[in-house]
């Protein structure tokens, strides 16, 4: 049985108008993060039950902050978005086995335009204000994929 697993990709602000356009999200090859079968038997390990949705939560957190530290940040922006692929066919952890407990992965296909649900954004820099110590820590927005026509203008007119 295929199991479908969350993944976070780190993209371009182009790549918002390429998925309008029904282009691939990502590409074969391209690392992301997720929270892989086998993560999911480690946070298990101690009980051998299932993990608790709260370990869950902490480990998909951690997936999403790991595709925010590695994104491109030289386009401004930072983009992540977050699609629904089949564990077993499109992700296999990077430079470990496939039972390593690890978030990093690469995909082996590419992701399409209709697997992808949601991205992050983050928001425009605030002002520096000398009197809160400084700038305001990076925001990020969420954007619904129905919504990606409207971010794609947001994003090419900044």
């Amino acid at each position: 049985m295929t199991t479908t697993v969350r993944v976070y990709l780190p993209v371009t602000p182009t790549t918002i108008a390429g998925i309008c356009a029904g282009t691939d999200a990502a590409s074969p090859g391209q690392s992301g993060y997720a929270v892989t079968p086998a993560l999911l038997r480690e946070l298990a390990a101690p009980s051998g039950s299932r993990p608790s949705e709260e370990a869950v939560e902490l480990a998909e957190f951690e997936a999403f902050s790991q595709a925010v530290a590695a994104a491109d940040r030289s386009a401004g922006r930072v983009v992540i978005v977050s699609a629904d692929v089949a564990s077993d066919a499109v992700v296999t952890p990077v430079g470990a086995p496939a039972s390593s407990p690890c978030a990093a992965v690469e995909l082996v296909v590419g992701v399409p335009a209709a697997r992808v649900v949601c991205a992050h954004v983050s928001d425009p820099p605030a002002h520096d204000d000398p009197a809160d110590g400084g700038p305001d820590p990076m925001s990020m927005s969420w954007y619904d994929a129905s919504e990606f026509g409207d971010l794609a203008r947001l994003l090419t007119e900044q």
